[in-house]
């Protein structure tokens, strides 16, 4: 993919207004219920211990994940709390870093009941699973991103 193009791709990422996503990640990180049935506001209340308010900050807590797919290693459910999650997080994205720390893991640690002092609104639910659709697209254009810096650091010296 050539250079322009990776931009272009990265930029319209980082568009939290206007994304646009493929097909492959439209259901990835979808919120859901237990159970089946309707979310209530009620049930966008953070309280699986994805963090610990301290007196120095917020510690990130373990959290509450079930994971699936063949080997049990493919997608993640994130659970919210014992009813809602947001469902089918692939594995990779759920692991992806910045800065040492897990993306989505460090997100939902200041979202935590304890620390936030409410519930999610419906807003930031969504934006949780939009997380998830462009960290998907983001890890799906490591290897290219990988080959683009491979190649522009060659014509460096040259």
């Amino acid at each position: 993919m050539a250079s322009a193009v990776l931009g272009a791709r990265i930029a319209d990422l980082l568009d939290g207004e206007n994304p646009s996503f493929s097909e492959s990640v439209k259901g990835m990180g979808k919120l859901a219920r237990k159970r089946g049935g309707q979310l209530s506001s009620a049930d966008l209340e953070v309280t699986a211990s994805w963090g610990n308010p301290t007196k120095t900050g917020v510690m990130q807590g373990r959290g509450l994940l079930e994971r699936r797919g063949a080997d049990l290693a493919e997608v993640v459910d994130v659970y919210l709390n014992s009813v809602a999650y947001w469902a089918d997080v692939p594995s990779s994205v759920w692991n992806y870093t910045i800065g040492g720390y897990q993306v989505l893991k460090k997100w939902l640690s200041y979202r935590d009941a304890r620390v936030l002092k409410r519930a999610l609104t419906n807003e930031e639910a969504r934006e949780f699973s939009s997380t998830v659709k462009r960290l998907a697209v983001l890890v799906s254009l490591e290897a290219d991103l990988d080959l683009n810096y491979a190649n522009t650091l060659e014509g460096v010296w040259s």
